[in-house]
């Protein structure tokens, strides 16, 4: 991902893991289907390229390469906040199986991709 201007390469993986709100089951067969496709999305119009993950039915867990650029935690507000706006308008079950406001738990889990995290990802879901 490099930019012509700027003959530097400085691509970041990392893996990006968030919860529902109090760990609330909600996210169904469709709602996972459609959160993948926003995922998807996203990345392709912010120009990370997605490696996968996994969407549970109270978690979600993406791996993305990125240009330095970005910041995780601007990562993190694209991913959650886009995603949170459009679920919510598009499956009103949300506002009574999660909380009426807030879809995501405030806080997310962000690693680069050097070594084991199996560890740090396991305290994180606990």
């Amino acid at each position: 991902m490099s930019d012509k201007n700027n003959p530097t390469i400085l691509d970041i993986q990392y893996t990006f893991m968030w919860r529902t709100k109090d760990k609330a089951p909600a996210l169904t067969p469709p709602i996972k289907n459609r959160l993948a496709e926003l995922l998807k999305r996203d990345c392709v119009e912010i120009g990370f390229k997605n490696l996968g993950g996994y969407i549970g039915s109270s978690s979600v867990r993406i791996t993305v390469i990125a240009n330095a650029n970005h910041s995780p935690q601007y990562i993190a507000q694209k991913f959650k906040g886009g995603t949170a706006n459009i679920l919510r308008t598009e499956f009103p079950e949300l506002r009574e199986t999660v909380d009426k406001t807030n879809l995501w738990e405030s806080g997310y889990l962000c690693v680069t991709q050097q070594g084991n995290n199996g560890d740090i990802i396991e305290k994180y879901l606990s």
